[in-house]
């Protein structure tokens, strides 16, 4: 029962250790192009005193702080933060 029990862990961890790495090199992807926005290694969680509310949810298979803001027309969105992003300017 030891052996087999010992064998189950094991399973875990590595299964753990390939999903792990696999989050770290996921990528927020522009929806328009395919180009890399953001590594999934650089997604943090900080917080904004701005934010109207938050809510956690799976991330590029890692639990993330999402915040909801609202701009001067009153539409709201939804915003994660990341250390760094790859971003430009587009339209007006």
């Amino acid at each position: 029962a030891d052996g087999c029990a010992m064998e189950l862990l094991l399973l875990w961890y590595l299964l753990w250790m390939c999903l792990t790495a696999i989050a770290g090199r996921a990528a927020l992807l522009c929806r328009r192009c395919g180009h890399t926005v953001a590594h999934g290694s650089m997604l943090t969680n900080k917080k904004s005193s701005f934010a109207l509310r938050r809510y956690n949810m799976s991330v590029l298979g890692r639990n993330q702080l999402v915040q909801v803001f609202e701009n001067p027309l009153r539409e709201t969105f939804d915003v994660v933060t990341a250390l760094t992003a790859d971003l430009q300017l587009s339209g007006k």
